[in-house]
């Protein structure tokens, strides 16, 4: 049997975020999908993490785990020094004091 994949998903409730876990193949991966407090349901194959990107303290107490692969896809253009840019960079901190094995940036 193959080992499980641990993703962590930013973004998950915008549009690239929802096609993304639409096409997961939950059999293989393990999903958790950060969002900052928009409604969305863990399942048995997706936990919800919420926290926020610009933030560092909800995230550094957020993100406990390991990933295999952190997908980021969060954005707001109307803030985008305080969420692309800023929040970027807690997200890079927060993931970086675990063991991040590949790290996508849409």
């Amino acid at each position: 049997m193959r080992e499980m994949i641990n993703v962590l998903l930013t973004g998950g409730t915008g549009q690239l975020g929802r096609m993304l876990l639409n096409e997961f193949d939950t059999q293989q991966l393990s999903v958790s999908v950060l969002t900052r407090g928009k409604a969305l349901a863990s399942s048995s194959v997706m936990k919800v993490i919420n926290a926020d990107l610009t933030d560092r303290a909800s995230l550094n107490n957020a993100l406990s785990c390991d990933y295999d692969v952190v997908i980021h896809c969060a954005s707001n253009p109307r803030e985008s020094d305080t969420v692309d840019v800023k929040g970027t960079e807690n997200l890079l901190e927060a993931v970086g004091k675990g063991n991040v094995k590949n790290f996508i940036d849409i």
